[in-house]
């Protein structure tokens, strides 16, 4: 990553702390596989899922591509082995920041409850027949299969 990408990616994730740390101040939870996460570990766990349903809402609306390609890997130790590369030059923070937001408004605190279901939305614009159910073996990862299921957003 380029020094001004990852600089947007650094102020994207400070964002999406902050709308999460927003909630916690209201006293919800986000949770996942039975744990509280704390507001930096939504960030964490969950920016390229929040940048991939944003890039989705982008699109939607006519305004274009962030410039990321958005990938699942399976071999990834995260626990949301979903990934974002730029490809070329990525938008600026202020274009991207207010599709983050209604991402985050839409997706994330729906699901706070399992935020393991931002990952399976996010997932399903890659490959649209992707569930949790049957891509996932809890603890062991990712089925090798997805890799052949569909195009990449």
């Amino acid at each position: 990553m380029g020094h001004e990408t990852q600089r947007s990616w650094e102020s994207l994730s400070t964002l999406v702390s902050g709308l999460a740390e927003a909630e916690f101040g209201r006293g919800e939870q986000f949770v996942y596989d039975g744990a509280r996460l704390y507001p930096e570990d939504v960030a964490d766990m969950l920016l390229p899922s929040i940048l991939c349903l944003a890039q989705g809402v982008a699109k939607y609306v006519g305004m274009g591509e962030f410039g990321y390609d958005f990938d699942i890997a399976p071999e990834s130790q995260e626990a949301f082995p979903l990934q974002a590369s730029p490809k070329g030059r990525v938008a600026p923070f202020h274009l991207i920041a207010p599709f983050v937001v209604e991402a985050f408004d839409s997706y994330v605190i729906e699901c706070r409850a399992d935020v393991a279901k931002v990952f399976e939305a996010a997932a399903q614009l890659i490959y649209p027949d992707f569930t949790l159910e049957r891509n996932t073996r809890v603890g062991r990862g990712l089925s090798a299969n997805i890799q052949s299921q569909g195009p990449k957003v």
